[in-house]
């Protein structure tokens, strides 16, 4: 039940544009590396259910992959604007 939460979670972020500046999005390459980090925690979790801190570190990938992923993404955007001007 928490990894569909899990998964309820992200895809609402995702599709809620808001949290994106103009001329920031998601392509297929960003998705599809969303989905696989998502199958890795998710895997973690399910490989460890009786283990408290096995579904830790399945969460922690998935909330640090994300955030790599997007941290990335807006840098390479901050950068193209900075040599824009």
């Amino acid at each position: 039940m928490i990894a569909v939460s899990l998964i309820v979670f992200y895809v609402s972020i995702m599709a809620n544009n808001t949290y994106y500046h103009d001329g920031v999005s998601l392509t297929q390459k960003d998705i599809a590396s969303m989905v696989l980090i998502g199958l890795v925690g998710i895997l973690m979790i399910f490989m460890s259910v009786n283990n408290f801190y096995g579904f830790l570190i399945g969460v922690l990938i998935i909330t640090s992959g994300h955030f790599i992923l997007l941290e990335n993404k807006y840098q390479k955007f901050l950068n193209s604007k900075t040599t824009e001007v």
